[in-house]
């Protein structure tokens, strides 16, 4: 499996604007390749304006999932987005949209664990369920966001429900 991952400048605040970015960057770099997967960076629609999410959260994935979906197929590429700041169930959440290259949503995972020394946990609520092992073009994986990665037990979990060593 190929992937190519996008660690874009982030345009704090301006979900339209990193949402063309993405689509101008895709049709760079994606288009003349053989690309099976393409990963977005943590938080890429709004950034790290926690302050702003209330505002800036997309509701219930309403932008960023169509645009998503439109883009795997277009360009034929599964699509592990990152992250997105998602409001839903009158909360705020860290959450990462996978789509197959077909535009069907295979996974949703939100973050767990928020980091404290950042304020996360003053903006946005943590997931309340530990990941699963879901399949890409017939591969076996699973994802975690940023600071999950501290919980080892989160990692060991997937590995458990038969992802890759």
């Amino acid at each position: 499996m190929n992937y190519l991952i996008y660690q874009m400048d982030v345009v704090v605040a301006n979900p339209e604007a990193n949402r063309l970015k993405i689509e101008k960057w895709m049709e760079n770099e994606v288009s003349d390749t053989n690309i099976d997967t393409v990963i977005l960076p943590e938080m890429w629609n709004a950034g790290y304006a926690l302050d702003r999410l209330e505002e800036l959260a997309d509701q219930d994935g309403r932008d960023s999932l169509p645009f998503l979906r439109e883009l795997a197929m277009k360009f034929q590429v599964n699509i592990i987005a990152g992250s997105i700041a998602i409001k839903k169930k009158g909360a705020i959440y860290n959450t990462s949209y996978i789509i197959n290259r077909h535009g069907d949503v295979v996974y949703v995972y939100d973050k767990i664990h928020l980091v404290p020394m950042l304020d996360e946990p003053k903006f946005l609520n943590g997931g309340e369920e530990r990941g699963k092992i879901f399949e890409l073009d017939g591969i076996k994986m699973g994802v975690i966001i940023c600071y999950d990665l501290r919980f080892p037990e989160l990692m060991r979990s997937l590995v458990l429900q038969g992802g890759r060593k």
